[in-house]
C-alpha cells in the first residue's frame, strides 16, 4: 500500500536494502538526470501502485547510502522534477515532494501516488511525437506493450485492484485478516 515518505523515520534504513517495485535511488550529481529520465521515473511509478525516488540515496553493491544534498538545492531539484512533469507526461501524475533532514543534509523524497485513470504517457523526442508507457516492474522500468495497455485503461477496473492492494494482509495484531467480497452485480437484497 502506498504511504507518502515524510520523515526520517519513513526512510528505509542504510545497509541491504534493495530497489524494488516502490523504490528508486537517485545519487544526485550536479545538474542530474535529464528530465525526460525523471518524467519517465514519476510516470512509472504512477502507472502501477505508487512509489518512491529518493534522491540523496545511492545503491552500490547491494548497499543503500545515504548521500544527503545541501539544503539550497533541493528546491531546485523538486521544481525541476515538476517541469519535466509538465513538459512530457499527459495526462500529468501527482507528486508529494518532501524534503528529509538527514543529518546536516536533506534527502528529497519524490512521493508518486498510484494514478486512478488511464496510463500516463511520456512524450519521447527521440522517435518523433511517439509517446512511451512506461511501468515499474520489479527494480526497472519496463515500457508496456500496445496488449499491456488495455489492462490498465479501465479506470473502475483500475480502482479496485488499486483499493484491494490497499487492504492490510495482516492486523495490527500480526495476525491474518480474511476477507469476504460480495459482488454486487449479481446479489440483491431481493434474491
Amino acid at each position: 500500500m502506498y504511504r507518502p515518505i515524510a520523515t526520517i523515520h519513513d526512510l528505509p534504513p542504510s545497509g541491504r536494502v534493495p530497489e524494488n517495485l516502490h523504490l528508486d535511488f537517485k545519487a544526485h550529481k550536479g545538474a542530474g538526470q535529464p528530465d525526460r529520465e525523471m518524467a519517465k521515473d514519476v510516470a512509472a511509478f504512477a502507472n502501477v501502485q505508487g512509489g518512491h525516488i529518493l534522491v540523496g540515496a545511492e545503491h552500490k553493491e547491494g548497499i543503500l547510502r545515504y548521500s544527503p544534498l545541501e539544503p539550497k538545492s533541493t528546491a531546485r531539484l523538486t521544481e525541476g522534477y515538476q517541469n519535466a512533469i509538465k513538459r512530457h507526461c499527459r495526462p500529468l501524475p501527482v507528486i508529494d515532494p518532501r524534503h528529509v533532514i538527514f543529518g546536516s543534509g536533506v534527502v528529497v523524497a519524490i512521493n508518486v501516488p498510484p494514478y486512478p485513470a488511464p496510463p500516463i504517457g511520456v512524450r519521447s523526442e527521440e522517435h518523433g511525437d511517439a509517446w512511451l508507457f512506461p511501468a515499474r516492474r520489479g527494480d526497472r522500468t519496463h515500457f508496456l506493450l500496445p496488449e499491456e495497455l488495455a489492462t490498465t485503461m479501465d479506470p473502475v477496473y483500475r480502482r479496485k485492484v488499486l483499493l484491494v492492494e490497499s487492504i492490510p494482509g495482516r492486523g495490527a495484531d500480526g495476525r491474518p485478516c480474511l476477507m469476504h467480497f460480495v459482488d454486487s452485480g449479481r446479489f440483491s437484497k431481493h434474491e
